[in-house]
């Protein structure tokens, strides 16, 4: 990772390990220290093995980066195996909460700038000991395949934000992952193959086989026309990738969206995988009544 000054996509990982103010006390402050010291020594070691970059340390916490998210995740369900299986001198175990998050910073003088870092900083602060937490837009650069360690959770208010957080847990105990797959099998019939539109009276199915992007906007060369002025000429699409259909916008008012259990999430040039049954609206929030709603069904 070179120190370009440009802005880019990295995955930043905080980890911040829990429970040790009462090692301070119990302890002593030189001796807690340098149990802290190890534990992060530890979770450095584990970064670097899947290919991240320690940023720095601040007191109790480590910042780190990675290319891809997946590695970020797969570091972080590591970290907190790791760490379930050390004790300190007293016979106590320390834990980590971690929060991620994938977006555009700046790297300048070794260090991360940006949205994206102060996303991931408020996210590991949601987070609990033994949890990492982790965002829609994380979820969303994943690969299906990587997506199996991710259950969604909730929403969640954050400073500086105006729109709520969708917050996804990241799994990392092998029981409570066999227990998400036979729960995700049952409930989602597996991948989905077909999305069922409609909108103004008007329905459409895509395949997810026939390969290119559903386009929809104002402008009439759109697969789907969408008839109000705060929809962009080319407003958004939607893609099927390994089996799973991602909602791209790239408007200039964004969109707003209803999943099971998330309402109203915002996205401006973004993505986000779609699941279930759910509503989209161009440029404004989804309220009962309006008659640009477009709803649709994965299949």
């Amino acid at each position: 990772m070179t120190d370009s000054g440009q802005q880019r996509h990295y995955a930043i990982l905080f980890a911040d390990i829990t429970g040790s103010t009462a090692l301070y006390e119990r302890l002593g402050d030189v001796a807690a220290q340098a149990h802290i010291g190890l534990r992060l020594d530890k979770i450095a070691s584990i970064v670097a093995t899947h290919a991240g970059k320690v940023i720095k340390t601040i007191g109790d916490e480590i910042m780190c980066s990675f290319e891809d998210p997946a590695a970020a995740l797969r570091a972080s369900r590591e970290i907190h195996e790791v760490m379930d299986r050390q004790t300190d001198a007293g016979g106590q175990r320390l834990s980590a909460r971690i929060g991620a998050h994938y977006g555009p910073a700046i790297l300048k003088d070794n260090d991360l700038f940006g949205d994206a870092v102060n996303v991931a900083a408020r996210v590991a602060g949601l987070a609990k000991g033994q949890q990492t937490l982790t965002t829609a837009q994380t979820v969303g650069a994943l690969k299906p395949v990587d997506q199996g360690m991710i259950r969604l959770l909730s929403q969640a208010p954050v400073k500086g934000k105006s729109e709520a957080l969708v917050l996804h847990e990241v799994i990392w105990r092998q029981e409570n992952l066999t227990v998400l797959s036979t729960s995700r099998t049952q409930t989602s019939g597996g991948a989905s193959e077909r999305i069922v539109l409609s909108y103004q009276g008007r329905i459409v199915a895509v395949d997810g086989k026939a390969g290119s992007p559903f386009t929809f906007g104002r402008d009439d060369s759109c697969h789907l026309q969408i008839k109000t002025t705060l929809a962009s000429r080319q407003h958004g699409k939607i893609e099927h990738r390994m089996g799973k259909f991602v909602y791209v916008d790239h408007s200039a008012n964004g969109s707003y969206i209803n999943l099971p259990e998330i309402s109203n999430l915002y996205l401006h040039r973004e993505e986000i995988p779609l699941f279930g049954a759910g509503t989209l609206c161009c440029g404004e929030k989804i309220k009962d009544g309006n008659e640009h709603l477009i709803h649709f069904s994965c299949e």
